[in-house]
């Protein structure tokens, strides 16, 4: 008998096969038009929903990035088959999994998602009830996996045509471009401390402080932007926040470590997302020093992805509420200066 399906170990596995490729959180392989703002149009995302239009995040991003960068595509809009049904759309010729096609398929996606299960006596498996009668119960995170087809694969839908980029020089330092992704990052800088100067970047636990090279010591804006996010994700998991780090967590090379570092590079991807902010696709070096300790965590741990993108989410989610805050207060102050 052959190894029964698991969903986890699935998508882990292409995963690990994305990064043995060189293709991470910040791959994006996708075709952006010109204005676009926020997260539809940067990240992959799905223009059927009954709410306007939906963008995968977190791990779910990365997912897609690996199939686009495989198959060619550089269209972000992907929706599932009742989808393109609905719409009279048409799988195109040879894009179909059957083994007797042998074609891309579509593409996997997941969702978490609690269920409360209850405790039960060894003896008689009964639920256990407690002093007033309530079942007792436990959560556990169940996973669904839904098909998607990149609209590249159908015949039907608009094409998604975008203008060919002009030629520019680079832009210099003092040029700040993307000035919603400064507002949330300099928003944060108010809740932990942030300092500047020396080589490295990094966030400290035991002060609670983020240090960082000079802004001029990067290649990009958007290397800036990607690595002082990346640092405040990591500070959402101080104890007074989300609480996430435990004192029996090691160090650099550890698996705690490079976990954390999947969470801080998934919630990194999601807030560049959310900013606007479109990154080059290229491995930094830090990159590289944490590919091989990922790799590392995922085959010991099926659930480590999917476990890393909801804290991922978490953590963006603690980020742009306080830039939301922030927002309100200023403007709430300016109303009573009126």
């Amino acid at each position: 008998m052959g190894t029964k399906w698991n969903p986890y170990t699935h998508i882990t596995d292409m995963v690990i096969e994305g990064l043995e490729q060189g293709v991470g959180p910040w791959s994006r392989p996708w075709q952006v038009k010109p204005g676009m703002d926020g997260i539809l149009g940067l990240a992959p995302f799905n223009p059927l929903t009954k709410s306007g239009g939906r963008a995968y995040n977190g791990a779910n991003t990365w997912l897609l990035a690996i199939r686009s960068i495989k198959y060619g595509w550089k269209d972000p809009r992907f929706c599932t088959f009742t989808q393109l049904a609905a719409k009279g759309w048409k799988v195109k010729e040879g894009q179909s999994g059957a083994k007797k096609v042998g074609g891309p398929g579509p593409s996997q996606v997941f969702f978490t998602f609690p269920q409360q299960i209850p405790y039960r006596d060894k003896e008689t498996n009964e639920p256990i009830k407690d002093s007033k009668g309530n079942v007792k119960t436990w959560t556990s995170w169940q996973i669904k996996l839904y098909r998607v087809w990149n609209y590249e694969q159908l015949d039907g839908p608009e094409a998604w045509v975008t203008e060919e980029p002009e030629e520019v020089e680079a832009t210099e330092p003092t040029e700040l471009q993307h000035v919603k992704a400064w507002e949330v990052i300099e928003a944060w800088r108010q809740v932990v401390t942030t300092s500047f100067g020396g080589g490295k970047a990094y966030y400290q636990p035991g002060t609670d402080s983020i240090r960082l090279p000079e802004f001029e010591a990067f290649d990009t804006e958007e290397d800036a932007l990607s690595t002082e996010f990346h640092e405040q994700v990591h500070s959402t998991g101080h104890k007074s926040r989300l609480d996430r780090f435990k004192e029996s967590d090691g160090g650099f090379g550890s698996a705690s470590y490079a976990f954390e570092e999947l969470v801080a590079e998934l919630g990194a991807a999601n807030l560049m997302a959310a900013t606007g902010v479109v990154s080059n696709g290229n491995i930094r070096e830090d990159h590289v020093q944490y590919i091989q300790g990922w790799i590392k965590v995922l085959k010991k741990d099926n659930k480590a992805l999917s476990k890393a993108s909801g804290l991922a989410e978490k953590a963006t989610k603690t980020v742009l509420e306080n830039y939301e805050q922030t927002v309100s207060a200023v403007r709430e102050n300016a109303e009573k200066a009126a």
